[in-house]
């Protein structure tokens, strides 16, 4: 899952734990190895270096303002030559009419 930001990211990783669902937020200054996790919860920073075989969806908990950032969100997320799906979470207050 992708967030905007540290403190966002760690108010999702305090929900996902609440709800019993491992997790755990990384971002420019933090490093996981634990191949356990049900959740890896990361800000934009990681997107371009994520690289695992087993990342088999990317969501999108926080919208991005410009378009083609989320190339790097989805598409650059290397999924180690797998398939994977990706989701985007939106909010009724996010929509503009």
């Amino acid at each position: 899952m992708f967030a905007r930001t540290k403190h966002g990211a760690n108010c999702l990783i305090a929900q996902l734990l609440k709800d019993s669902i491992s997790a755990l937020a990384i971002y420019g200054n933090k490093k996981f190895k634990n191949s356990t996790l049900q959740v890896l919860v990361a800000t934009n920073i990681l997107a371009r270096g994520i690289d695992t075989d087993q990342l088999p969806n990317v969501v999108n908990f926080d919208l991005l303002n410009i378009p083609e950032d989320y190339a790097y969100r989805i598409a650059c997320t290397s999924r180690a030559g797998t398939t994977g799906q990706a989701i985007s979470l939106v909010c009724i207050d996010e929509h503009q009419c």
